[in-house]
Order: C-alpha cells, then sequence, then structure tokens
C-alpha cells in the first residue's frame, strides 16, 4: 500500500481494524436487554461480539433455556450486523463444561505431580484454584480435566462444542466466526504452593506409557529428577512427552474439530510469565500454531511495553502461517482492571498492542448486568455503563489508525531471538518464586535490540530446522532476519545447537557472544532520518509502496523530549495524530514531548502527502470564571458505621486499621478486618456466611438539600433515618452503577446537624467470606451497596448546599467538594472571542475526556490532546460550557483520578 493513499482517509483504510467486544453473559438475559446491549455495539460500530457465560448466569449453562436464548441472541446479532466469537465455557478456564464434566466423567479428573516427603506422588486435580474461596467462578469445584487425556479432551468436544453448535442451528453458518478457549493447562494443582508458579508436574495415567514410546526408557524410577535443580536429560525427555500429550489431545482436537465445521479457532493459553508458558502450556508454538488465531491476553496492571508474550505470541503467528499470509493475533484486553481506568490510558495501551503487532482486540467487556454476582468478583471495565462511553467514538477511530499504520505495511525485522524453551523446561518447580533469572536475560537481549533502533522476532525450536542462509541472509517460510541471537547466557536443545552451527557454517550471522555484535543505528532509515537516542524511546518502521512510516514509542514512566531531522531534501517528513485523523505537513524537524507509554507517528515519503497545518497554539491564558454542576448526583459517605452482629453485637467497622481500598466493599479477609480510608467498611471475619446484615451510621449536613441515598433495589430493606422507620418509601429507578440501581429521597427527613441512619443489606452467604484483591494483587471489585446522593457539595465530611459563586482556574474538582462526583461535571462561563483566536487548548488536570460547547453548540469532544478549533466562532462574548467527565471509580473511590479538573486553557 501507498502511504499517500493510506494519508487521503486513514478512518477508510483503517475500519476492518476497529475494536471488538466481549459481551459477559450474567444474569437473566433477558430478551429487550440483549437487544439493547447489541444495537449499542452496532451503533458504536463494533465489528464482532464475542458471547461469554459467566458468573452471575441464572440459567443453566448448556440447559434447553440456555440455547433457546443463545439461538435468540445469534438472531438479534444477525440483525445489528454482528460476527459472533463462541466463548467455549461457562467462565473459565476452558475445560470444566460448568463442572458437568468432572460429575458425569470423574475418570477425567486431571492429575499433577508432586513431592511429599521426598517422593514424588501423582495427585488428582481438587479444584480450580484462583484465590478465591467460595466465588462462583467455574462451577469446577469438582476438579480440572484432565488435558493431556485424548479420551478426556474427546469427551469434552462432544458435550461441549457440539451442544453449542447445535444451540446456534441456522445461525451456525452466516453469524459465527469460530470458538474461543481460555486460558486451558497443562494442570491445575491447588495444594501445592503458589497457582501461578506451580511448584508441581503434569502428569496423566498414561504418561508413563506414552513417555516409553517416545523415549525408549521408563520414567517411573526418576521422576524425582524432574524436580532436581539441577539439569539433566530426564526434564528433556518429560517435556518431550507432556507437549506431545497437551498440543495434541487438547489443541490440535480442538483446533481440527473448528477446521472440518469451517470455523476459526482462537484463545489463549496462560502466558504471563515465560515459566507459565512451559508448565501450562508445554510449548507456546506447538500449542499456538493450531490456532486460526494466535491470542494473548492483556491484564490492565502490566505496562503492554513489559509484556515480551505478546511479540512472542505475535511471532508464532508470522511463522505458523502459510507462507504469505501471516494470521491475526488476538486480544481480550483490559481485563481485571481497576475502574480508573480512563479512555485516554486505554488509548496509550492501545498504541503498544499496535507496535507489537496484536492485531485483532476485544474490550473486555460490555456487560449484561452490573448487579449481583459479577459485580461483587470479577469486573471488566470496558462498557457501556461507564460514564465516558459516549466518548468512545473518539477512541475507536484513534485506535484503528494506530493499527492501520503498524499493520498496511510490513514491518520491518532484522533480528531473531531464540527462544529458551530447554532454558525454561529445566528451570526447577521447587525452587521457583519468580521466573526472573530468565526473564532479566530476555530483557536485556530485548532492549540491545531496541536501543539498536531495530525490532525483533521470536524464533522456536519447532521451525528453526526450517532456516537457511541465503545471501548472508537467514531466510524462514515468512520472514528473513539478519541475524538470529542465541546468545551462551541460554543453554539449548542439542538438535537446536547442531542447526545453528550449521546456518552459521553457511555464513547465517549466529549472534552467541553476550549481544554485543548489535550495531547501534543500522537501520533502513538511518540515513533518511535522525532521531535522539534517548533509551526511553523504541522506534518501530514499517515498509510502504512509497516510503516508510517510523512509530517512535517513549516506554518510561517520564516525558521524553524527541527530536527527528530530516536529513535528505528530497523527501518529505510528515507527522500523523490518530486522535483527529490529520497528517501534518512539517519544515524536515519535529520536537515532540511524548508523556509516558506514548507514541509518535511519522512518515517519510518522496512525494509531500498533505496540506494539513499544525493547529496554532500562542499559549495565551484565557482568564474565565465558572460555575460548577454535577450533571447527574454528587455523592458521600457515611460517617460511624457499625455492623450488627448477630451474638456480638454492633461491631464498629470504623475503628479497625485504615487500608486503600475501594469503599462501600463489604468482604472479609480470613484473617483480619480491614477498612477503606473513607468510612465505608468491609466486614470483618465475624460476618462470614451471613445473610441479611443490619448496618447504622451517621451523616452531617449543614443546610438542607435535595438529598436521599443510592441503592440496589434487591439489597436494600428496613431504612430508617432520625429514628423514623420508611415504611414504602418513594423511589426512582435510575442508572448509576447499575440497572438495579434506586434513588430513594430522604430530603423531608433529615435535618440540620447530626443525622442518623439505619438499614438492612442482604448478601448472598459467599459473598460475606469471599477473599478476592481484585483477582490476584488489587483491592476487591468496587461495589457501592449504599451511598448518599443529591444536590449538593461534601466538604470536610459534611453536605452543603451547591453555592453559586463562580471559580477561577485552576479547578480541582476535590477541593470544591465534588470528591464523589459521579460521571459528569459541568463548567460554565463566558468568554470573549478575538480575531486571533483560531485553537483553544485545554490543560486537564490528569487524563479525563471532555466535551467542549460554545452557545450549547459541541465543537469537539476529546479524550487527550484537548484541542479544539473555534476559528470559525464569530468574535465577540460566547458562552462556554466544558464538560468533565470521570469513571465509574468517582464514585467509589476518593478522589480516583488523582487530579480530576481543569488546570487552565489558553490559546
Amino acid at each position: 500500500m501507498k502511504i499517500a493513499e493510506f494519508a487521503k482517509n486513514p478512518l477508510k483504510y483503517s475500519y476492518k481494524y476497529r475494536p471488538s467486544a466481549f459481551y459477559f453473559w450474567n444474569e437473566d438475559m433477558e430478551e429487550d436487554r440483549i437487544e439493547s446491549m447489541l444495537a449499542q455495539m452496532e451503533k458504536d460500530q463494533i465489528r464482532e461480539v464475542l458471547f461469554h457465560p459467566v458468573h452471575g448466569l441464572t440459567i443453566p449453562y448448556l440447559s434447553d433455556k440456555f440455547c433457546t436464548i443463545y439461538k435468540k441472541g445469534l438472531s438479534l446479532a444477525k440483525k445489528h450486523n454482528l460476527k459472533v466469537w463462541i466463548y467455549d465455557e461457562y467462565s473459565w478456564p476452558t475445560g470444566c463444561v460448568a463442572g458437568y464434566i468432572n460429575k458425569l466423567h470423574p475418570e477425567y479428573i486431571g492429575w499433577y505431580l508432586t513431592i511429599e516427603n521426598g517422593k514424588a506422588v501423582p495427585k488428582r486435580s481438587g479444584r480450580v484454584h484462583d484465590g478465591t474461596t467460595g466465588a462462583p467462578w467455574t462451577q469446577s469445584e469438582g476438579g480440572y480435566i484432565d488435558t493431556l487425556n485424548f479420551d478426556a479432551m474427546k469427551c469434552f468436544i462432544n458435550m461441549n462444542y457440539e451442544k453449542l453448535k447445535d444451540a446456534c442451528g441456522k445461525y451456525w453458518d452466516d453469524v459465527i466466526l469460530g470458538f474461543f478457549t481460555d486460558e486451558p493447562a497443562t494442570m491445575m494443582p491447588f495444594d501445592e504452593g503458589n497457582f501461578w508458579n506451580a511448584q508441581a508436574l503434569p502428569w496423566t495415567e498414561k504418561l508413563p506409557y506414552y513417555f516409553k514410546k517416545i523415549n525408549n526408557y521408563d520414567i517411573e524410577h526418576f521422576y524425582e529428577k524432574l524436580f532436581e535443580k539441577e539439569e539433566n536429560q530426564y526434564k528433556e525427555d518429560y517435556f518431550k512427552c507432556v507437549k506431545y500429550l497437551y498440543c495434541n489431545a487438547y489443541h490440535k482436537q480442538l483446533g481440527d474439530w473448528c477446521k472440518s465445521h469451517g470455523k476459526f479457532y482462537t484463545g489463549h493459553l496462560g502466558e504471563d510469565s515465560v515459566h507459565q508458558q512451559v508448565r501450562y502450556g508445554g510449548s507456546l508454538y506447538q500449542s499456538l500454531s493450531h490456532m486460526t488465531h494466535p491470542g494473548v491476553d492483556f491484564l490492565n496492571w502490566c505496562d503492554p511495553d513489559q509484556k515480551y508474550d505478546q511479540e512472542m505470541v505475535a511471532s508464532v503467528a508470522k511463522h505458523s502461517s502459510p507462507p504469505g499470509s501471516p494470521k491475526n493475533v488476538y486480544m481480550e484486553a483490559y481485563g481485571i482492571s481497576l475502574y480508573t481506568l480512563t479512555l485516554s490510558e486505554m488509548y496509550y495501551k492501545w498504541q503498544g498492542f499496535a507496535v507489537q503487532r496484536v492485531n485483532d482486540i476485544a474490550l473486555m467487556g460490555m456487560q449484561h448486568s452490573t448487579s449481583s454476582v459479577r459485580k461483587r468478583t470479577y469486573w471488566p471495565p470496558i462498557t457501556n455503563d461507564q460514564p465516558w462511553w459516549d466518548y468512545y467514538p473518539v477512541f475507536r477511530d484513534a485506535a484503528s489508525v494506530c493499527q492501520g499504520i503498524s499493520n498496511l505495511g510490513k514491518d520491518i525485522r532484522k533480528y531473531a531471538i531464540m527462544y529458551p524453551q530447554y532454558e525454561i523446561e529445566q528451570y526447577s518447580s521447587q525452587v521457583v518464586k519468580e521466573d526472573d533469572a530468565i526473564t532479566n536475560k530476555i530483557n536485556a537481549i530485548i532492549d540491545k535490540v531496541c536501543s539498536s533502533r531495530n525490532q525483533y522476532d521470536w524464533v522456536f525450536p519447532e521451525i528453526i530446522k526450517d532456516a537457511k542462509v541465503i545471501d548472508g541472509k537467514i531466510v524462514f517460510p515468512n520472514e528473513t532476519y539478519d541475524a538470529i541471537i542465541a546468545t551462551e547466557e541460554f543453554k539449548y536443545f542439542t538438535d537446536t545447537q547442531k542447526t545453528l552451527n550449521s546456518l552459521q557454517n553457511d555464513g547465517g550471522n549466529i549472534i552467541r557472544d553476550r549481544i554485543s555484535d548489535i550495531t547501534l543505528n543500522a537501520t533502513v532509515w538511518s540515513d533518511l532520518i535522525s532521531i535522539n537516542l534517548d533509551k526511553k524511546n523504541r522506534v518501530y518502521t514499517y515498509e510502504y509502496e512509497d516510503g516508510y512510516m517510523i512509530v517512535i514509542r517513549n516506554i518510561s514512566d517520564e516525558n521524553s523530549l524527541t527530536h527527528i531531522s530530516l536529513l535528505k531534501d528530497d523527501f518529505f517528513l510528515s507527522e500523523w495524530e490518530p486522535l483527529n485523523g490529520k497528517v501534518y505537513k512539517t519544515n524536515g524537524k519535529i520536537t515532540k514531548n511524548l508523556r509516558p507509554h506514548s507514541c509518535i507517528y511519522i512518515s517519510i515519503t518522496k512525494e509531500c502527502i498533505t496540506n494539513n497545518s499544525y493547529p496554532v497554539l500562542k499559549n495565551k491564558p484565557i482568564n474565565i470564571n465558572f460555575n460548577l454542576k454535577a450533571l447527574k448526583y454528587n455523592t458521600a459517605p457515611f460517617n460511624k458505621v457499625c455492623a450488627l452482629h448477630p451474638d456480638k453485637g454492633w461491631i464498629n467497622l470504623t475503628s479497625v486499621p485504615a487500608m486503600e481500598t475501594p469503599f462501600g466493599k463489604f468482604y472479609s479477609e480470613k484473617d483480619s478486618s480491614v477498612l477503606n480510608n473513607n468510612g465505608f467498611p468491609t466486614l470483618s471475619k465475624e460476618f462470614i456466611g451471613a445473610g441479611d446484615i443490619n448496618f447504622e451510621a451517621e451523616f452531617n449536613v449543614e443546610e438542607i438539600t435535595k438529598i436521599g441515598i443510592l441503592a440496589e433495589s434487591k439489597y436494600i430493606k428496613n431504612i430508617c433515618i432520625n429514628s423514623q422507620k420508611l415504611e414504602n418509601p418513594s423511589f426512582v429507578k435510575d442508572f448509576i452503577w447499575d440497572y438495579s440501581n434506586i434513588f430513594i429521597d430522604l430530603t423531608d427527613y433529615i435535618k440540620v446537624g447530626t443525622n442518623k441512619i439505619s438499614f438492612t443489606l442482604g448478601f448472598e452467604p459467599w459473598e460475606t467470606s469471599i477473599r478476592n484483591e481484585a483477582f490476584f494483587c488489587h483491592g476487591p471489585m468496587p461495589s457501592v451497596d449504599v451511598c448518599l446522593a443529591g444536590d449538593f457539595l461534601f466538604i470536610d465530611e459534611t453536605i452543603k448546599k451547591y453555592d453559586d459563586k463562580s471559580k477561577s482556574l485552576p479547578l480541582t474538582l476535590e477541593n470544591e467538594g465534588f470528591a464523589y462526583t459521579y460521571g459528569k461535571v459541568s463548567m460554565t462561563g463566558t468568554f470573549t472571542k478575538t480575531n486571533d483566536m483560531e485553537n483553544l487548548y485545554l490543560d486537564i488536570l490528569g487524563e479525563t475526556s471532555c466535551e467542549v460547547k460554545i452557545d450549547n453548540k459541541t465543537i469537539g469532544c476529546a479524550i487527550s490532546e484537548y484541542i479544539f478549533p473555534i476559528r470559525d466562532i464569530s468574535t465577540g462574548d460566547h458562552k462556554i460550557e466544558i464538560i468533565l467527565t470521570g469513571v465509574s471509580a468517582s464514585l467509589m473511590i476518593y478522589n480516583a483520578n488523582n487530579n480530576f479538573g481543569i488546570k487552565g486553557i489558553s490559546y
């Protein structure tokens, strides 16, 4: 493709890279709600949707009723022009069929090998271990399936894939894309050490049989050798057997079934560390090569720049493809993110996905219901329930252009890194705490390659035999490299070493000596442009028919000043801005202060491709006083919260030590009581297993204003305010953070000064015993069961009326009483437009989505780069309104965005 064509209409050529979405089926699945969700997706140009049955679903998985509703969902997807991926399980990980398979076929319960008193012992999987006690994640309490067993996986296909196919009916051919499999594993130990480090090894009853068949000797007497620190042949032979069993029994059988039925096969492994890639995935290459769309996930506490597994999966996709037709890389993105996640953060992370060649991304995810079970356990933040969803089209368009830049040209990869499969297999499962010993070596190689301004692929032991040397280059069916990096810091399989030696003897460059041979600035564009050599920057190069696209990414947590200069007068340097879809001409130089983990996009062409000029910013401040108003409710917590224990009486929940967790979420640690820093309680262990729990609390009012409580209708009852019981409280159904919310007006019952309130909240019994620190390492899911709401300010733990006095910039909304504002805050004022004002620039505190209106007409919406054109506005006085949109956590976490507000306006 030509850059000149792309520049004419970036959105047209990037259309196919728009996000798709996970759709979580997590409650009653009413038809009208399914229709409204899918209609919303069509409206927002979501291209594909994955139906994901998940905990909270009230309909038995694969029941007749489930299948009827599933078919109806597919008919509505077709109506709204959506293609559908089938999630192949109830919740995760794949393999349990919602627990049915182990109940009906206990002979297929999985195994693992562990050490007891110095002896290796095979044990059955007790249940899926995910750090949560009592939560209905997978209905897999009976154990995980034996994924190394061919018959077990055939049974899984018959019980699950065939049943799901039948449920699709006539929509199978023209609506269904394929199946998504989620984090299957070679084993699932429960009681042996930490889940992710897995001080255990995969095993199945027929492993000794297959081991002898593959390796020509018995393994039973050497099991203990597999757990030793020292390198030995038994480990290599053992994993050779495990890889054969797992990759063929699981992924090949599922992949072949999908292929025979004309459908795609995707999903992802537990690939977050190289240790997982072997312990749980056997072989990253062998497993993923059976997928038509090799997949990877992204959990939001990680930064994409540190996730080398994305590049690994992209390399599998490249090398396992038919020559000339690389596979797509599918990603479920932003999972397990806190509700503080903003669209701007999503956008900059997306840029990282794009340069790492992930090109088929599904937002995780849009939930059918945000109430009940799902709300209180595992959460996806990317949802049309978020206050910022109105700004999603800005994100969508910019994200797709970033993908287009990285996918419409050929990405240039000079180096290949040899994947250290042997080294990982030899790593002792008994001493593993973190696999830093391996990942530090990997990161050192990656840093050296990237500091040379080049990029890399991974090559794997399974494909090294396909390489040959032509004219000094190392050629694979789908890529050619200047060199393969196989440093002496890693050990490799004997066959791999022989092949590397042979390639070297044929004139190929095999870099072995601690990567010192990687040369700085040996790039295809080094004679065309110069870039300042800041170690914070990585450079990605894409070749087009008429030039190069260059993406420079700041991988640090600090701003990086980047200078780019054109070296040849007969070329043109242009800057691309995905956020507005424009391409700007330059004078041959660009200076950009890159924010952390963001990119700059430039093109180098022989012909000038644009007439767009940079927006004019004179950095002159505009002084405006603003009146503030919350466009929804302002909210506040209670003080002095107590809970009634049936035996111990009232327990003061505000007396336990403070802990930084979202407020309003009632849960329990196994061994301690905790309270967040805002007065909303987390239940102590005394309440484990409780159903209804009585609470009492206080709040202070300075002046009577509209005030009430927000709650979920099916959880709250017995409300009493200042000793007066609300017999039949009037309430308004109002979407605030889910679809079961009610606003109960208390204005006629409150008084100036201290008000006392009591109420009863209902809980599922397991809910009060859950130990869920945001799944693995974060705080529990924000879940405000009840809070104060109304038209007020909340300052110094006292509720006050809005005052109408105008405020000057800067405005930190927390300081103005909007610490708990949900959703949107309106700022209105007036300014005088002069002839030299072409653009307004907003200096926003935090990366907040915002809209600017002049005289009640929207002139622009932005998620970052807050520049708004006003050259067509007439001179004179105008009304201006700036609407700042927070995240759901603004309601749930004190000052969730750190600084939520506006610093200044200039032009």
